[in-house]
């Protein structure tokens, strides 16, 4: 992630090999982000909150089969 009037770049708290498949959702005028994934055959998701230099996070669920992620994708 990074700030687009300074280049000031942060990390985002997921991706890689334990997050796969990750699929962000997110609005330009909103500090949520809502991050869907693959676990073990399940769909997990995770909401977080921009908080001007790093994520507020609220708790990653099991949201469902990894189906679930595929129908979240197509949205």
């Amino acid at each position: 992630m990074a700030d687009v009037s300074t280049g000031q770049v942060y990390n985002f708290p997921l991706g890689g090999e334990d997050n796969m498949y990750l699929d962000l959702h997110y609005r330009l005028n909103s500090r949520l982000v809502v991050a869907f994934w693959q676990d073990g055959g399940r769909c997990m998701r995770e909401d977080m909150e921009w908080a001007g230099q790093t994520f507020k996070r609220h708790g990653e669920r099991d949201i469902g089969p990894e189906e679930v992620c595929f129908q979240m994708q197509q949205q």
